[in-house]
Order: C-alpha cells, then sequence, then structure tokens
C-alpha cells in the first residue's frame, strides 16, 4: 500500500501537480469499502475527477457508488484499479487497471523462500504495467 501511494505521489510530482493529501483515503481492501469510500468523497468534494482504487475489489465498490450518485464513468468520474484480477474485464465500464504478475511473483516468491535457506535472498522487483480498458476517459486537449 505505501509503494502504491508512494507511486501516486511520484507520479503528481513527475507532472508537476501538487498533491492533496486530504485524497488519500485508508480503507480495507473490500468491494464495501471501495463502495463507502466513494461515498464519502463524493459528499464531501465537488472537484474530483478520477478515482485511482488500491485494489480492482476497491475499484468495482467505487463503481457501484459512482452508479447510485448518478455518475457515469468515464465521462463524469474516471477510475483505474490496481491488481489486473480477472473480474476488471468483467466489470461495467471494463476496468482501466495496474496488472500484477500473479503467476510470476508466486514463482519468484517460491525461488526466493528456496534460496533464502542457503544464502539469503536479494530484493526482487517484478514489472507491473497499465490495462487501458473503458474506465478512463481521454485526455482533455487545451483550447488553442
Amino acid at each position: 500500500t505505501d509503494e502504491r501511494v508512494a507511486g501516486l505521489r511520484r507520479a503528481y510530482a513527475d507532472f508537476g501537480v501538487e498533491f492533496d493529501e486530504s485524497l488519500v483515503m485508508p480503507g480495507e481492501f473490500t468491494k464495501a469499502s471501495g463502495y463507502e469510500l466513494a461515498k464519502e468523497l463524493l459528499a464531501g468534494r465537488d472537484d474530483v475527477t478520477a478515482v485511482f482504487a488500491a485494489t480492482d475489489m476497491v475499484a468495482a465498490g467505487v463503481l457501484r457508488a459512482l452508479r447510485e450518485a448518478g455518475l457515469r464513468v468515464p465521462e463524469d468520474m474516471s477510475v483505474v484499479g490496481f491488481d489486473d484480477i480477472p473480474l476488471a474485464s468483467d466489470l461495467t465500464p471494463a476496468l482501466t487497471t495496474v496488472h500484477v504478475p500473479h503467476e510470476e511473483l508466486g514463482k519468484e516468491a517460491v525461488r526466493l523462500g528456496l534460496r533464502r535457506a542457503d544464502t539469503g535472498a536479494e530484493p526482487v522487483v517484478l514489472g507491473t504495467h497499465i490495462v487501458v480498458r473503458e474506465s478512463v476517459a481521454p485526455p482533455k486537449r487545451p483550447a488553442a
């Protein structure tokens, strides 16, 4: 979780945008938590145009809350998840998400566990990538 939030902060910094700490809303990694946090966000803010959920399950709850509030995704609010679970492509709209190589992660965990018994293991960083689907609006072009 800390690394996901740190990545979000880096992205804001890379684009020269001030990071608003009040938009980081801690919760459980569940659909119910995403739903409740999105309702709280909508009740307190009218200037938010995108949600980056900590997991795809949280994003599923966010999508439900947005539907209930009468907001359209991605026209009114963009939503991005994290994990690329199989359900992500079945949501409506299909969820844009960060893909985590779960199979490779499992294999590497076994390798590290076996090597640790011998000499200790160095940290391993596995690559992620974004899977663009339907839940994010295209960037707005500046007026000419």
